[in-house]
């Protein structure tokens, strides 16, 4: 029992040795460093378009392939929704393109209204209306177009932007050891790792 005992001291005292060892040659081989109980400067402040990018997350292939092919089928916001991209251009679409099928819906009654008896101003608003269907269809046309575009590359604009965010702010990810004297400033310390993601 009592050697049990003693070879447990003697396993503690030689692990405390050699950390005290380890701490005091990491501090030999920093020089000009000092140790001080001050918290470190806080880490650069996110802007409200890094957080918004962090919390979008990267576009990955599935979401790509799903969002351009939705852009194509449906339209209407909805390849940049499935990309997890609606607020970033989404809504412009699903706005604009609304309203423009709801101006060509509302055009074309308005153009092919028959009159049997027209007069020139009722034959002047049919033709109008014709125009304002014309002008709505090439609207809708150019968004949607633009829409597909939009869904086909701008998933890679955005994970470059998730990138770039991520290495600005390195110490939102990653493992990063750390050593913490003790108060006593007497020798020793804490040593450990941390982790975030």
């Amino acid at each position: 029992m009592v050697a049990a005992t003693s070879g447990f001291h003697m396993r503690t005292a030689l692990t405390l040795l050699v950390l005290a060892f380890a701490a005091r040659t990491v501090h030999a081989q920093a020089p000009g460093m000092t140790m001080s109980f001050d918290r470190p400067p806080p880490p650069p402040a996110l802007s409200a378009e890094d957080r918004q990018i962090l919390e979008d997350g990267e576009v990955n292939d599935g979401q790509w392939i799903g969002g351009v092919a939705a852009s194509i089928g449906l339209g209407f916001g909805t390849g940049q929704a499935i990309e997890g991209r609606w607020r970033d251009t989404g809504w412009i679409f699903t706005l604009g393109e609304g309203a423009s099928l709801v101006t060509m819906i509302a055009s074309l009654s308005a153009a092919i209204g028959e009159c049997w008896d027209c007069s020139a101003a009722e034959t002047h608003r049919q033709d109008q209306a014709a125009d304002v269907f014309i002008g709505s269809m090439i609207v809708f046309a150019g968004l949607h177009i633009w829409e597909i575009g939009d869904a086909a590359i701008g998933p890679s604009e955005h994970n470059q932007r998730y990138h770039a965010v991520r290495a600005r702010h390195p110490e939102m990810y990653g493992v990063m050891p750390y050593v913490v004297p003790s108060r006593s400033g007497g020798g020793g310390g804490f040593a450990g790792v941390s982790l975030r993601f």
